[in-house]
């Protein structure tokens, strides 16, 4: 189904906004994003539904075909998040003020009426979450959960990667990085990103990402060393020994914490099995890619 224009401040507007979803609903939490952008103190926008395209790089770049001419910056939303502020659109532009920046992002953090699990998986899976900052901060944290970049930059790349179904934020930063941009969360601005509410969710998930990071893999270059997750697999031996890598890495992943360069003892058992599971399932699906391709 072809992206959509949905809502236009003006007939010039500066900014384009672009949601990509599925079904165009997500359970009526587009409807309420809309009205949230609608009301944003930055005026000049207008709003593109990006509707059942896939993967997300592709829904993204389909949005893009239809924004005016006049827009000067591209914003990026999920269809399953929700605004913290009235300022995000404005603080994105004021990010973007500054040249050496290409990208920038909102912090993000479970809504506040995330049941228990949802607020338990928040604190132990990896880059779940990312408190609001008080100063612009180069992370990896700055995802299509809510983003911006400049028109210029954006058209210079030539969009997203229309392929990748997994990695699409990672592959964007890394692009914007080799462009010699920096990648950043900017002060101030959150958005409330929903965690999955059920654990076949969450190990399904890594399963997927697992098999599908191959591919971004084969176009970024396999990692190298041999505590590297995402090294090359040749051969069925490779595939045991990363196995046997992960569950001696495993078990006390469980149970060691470090964040923001503090180390301390936690309890993370989603997360061990998580990346067990990713890890798992990307050294069969290299070992079925070097199989196929000889």
């Amino acid at each position: 189904m072809p992206a959509k224009v949905i809502y236009q401040e003006s007939s010039k507007p500066q900014v384009t906004v672009v949601i990509p979803s599925l079904d165009g609903s997500r359970g009526g939490n587009v409807d309420k994003l809309i009205n949230q952008l609608k009301n944003q103190t930055f005026k000049s926008i207008e709003i593109i539904l990006s509707i059942n395209e896939s993967p997300n790089g592709h829904a993204r770049n389909v949005g893009i075909e239809k924004a005016s001419s006049s827009s000067q910056y591209f914003c990026f939303f999920d269809d399953d998040v929700s605004l913290h502020s009235y300022n995000i659109i404005s603080n994105f532009i004021n990010g973007l003020s500054d040249n050496s920046i290409g990208m920038v992002g909102a912090s993000q953090i479970p809504p506040h009426n995330s049941n228990l699990l949802e607020k338990w998986v928040a604190y132990d899976l990896n880059k779940a979450k990312f408190p609001m900052q008080k100063s612009v901060v180069d992370t990896e944290m700055a995802t299509h959960a809510g983003l911006g970049i400049k028109r210029e930059l954006w058209d210079a790349l030539e969009g997203e990667d229309d392929n990748l179904v997994t990695g699409t934020d990672t592959d964007l930063r890394q692009r914007i990085r080799d462009a010699g941009y920096r990648v950043v969360v900017v002060p101030n601005t959150l958005v409330y990103h929903p965690m999955p509410s059920d654990l076949p969710t969450i190990f399904k998930s890594a399963i997927r990402n697992g098999a599908y990071q191959v591919f971004y893999m084969q176009k970024h270059g396999f990692q190298s060393g041999f505590l590297k997750p995402f090294s090359k697999i040749n051969n069925s031996f490779d595939v045991i020994l990363k196995i046997l890598t992960e569950i001696i890495i495993f078990l006390p992943h469980i149970f060691y914490v470090n964040r923001k360069s503090v180390s301390a003892f936690g309890f993370r058992p989603i997360n061990a099995i998580y990346r067990f599971l990713m890890v798992y399932s990307y050294a069969k699906q290299c070992l079925r890619e070097n199989i196929s391709n000889r």
